[in-house]
């Protein structure tokens, strides 16, 4: 790919992401998905201090290995299956308002 052509490329890339920027709704679906990520790697960084897999952890909560990957990458994460997760990896979940 030549120089020229990547550097429109580049160009056009940073002119969307500034029009996304600048979208109304931007602030509130950036942090919705900050905390979505952030519950998700505390799951799965749970699991891992416990040494156990995905396939581990799903037998214990009765599913599936592919919905506690989904569960890992924010997906579909109720309440319900939070507390589930972490009693499979022998925790608790605590919830601070700060």
């Amino acid at each position: 790919m030549n120089n020229k052509l990547l550097k429109q490329m580049v160009e056009r890339q940073e002119a969307e992401n500034k029009q996304i920027q600048n979208l109304d709704c931007y602030e509130e679906i950036t942090n919705e998905f900050k905390l979505e990520y952030q519950i998700a790697k505390t799951l799965q960084q749970a699991r891992k201090n416990v040494n156990l897999t995905q396939k581990e952890i799903a037998k214990k909560m009765k599913t599936t290995q592919s919905v506690i990957s989904r569960i890992e990458h924010g997906y579909n994460i109720s309440l319900h299956s939070l507390e589930k997760y972490a009693s499979a990896c022998g925790k608790h979940i605590e919830f601070n308002i700060i």
